[in-house]
């Protein structure tokens, strides 16, 4: 297994609305679920920031499977 496909696996599985985008929701309750807390804006501004800028285009309230 390499390690492009498990990150898209825990992508896949994090993508509740299988919309291929992640949600700050669906991103906070995969926080929760792997024992962190809520995430706050500070976070959710670092996750975002630093996809969207590895990346053009983009929206500033979701986060692209940037992996697949």
């Amino acid at each position: 297994m390499t390690f492009r496909y498990v990150l898209t696996d825990i992508f896949n599985m994090v993508d509740t609305d299988m919309n291929n985008l992640l949600s700050r929701e669906e991103f906070s309750q995969y926080s929760q679920r792997t024992g962190d807390d809520e995430v706050g804006d500070e976070e959710w501004n670092v996750v975002k920031g630093t996809v969207i800028n590895s990346r053009s285009g983009g929206s500033s309230d979701t986060v692209t499977n940037t992996v697949s």
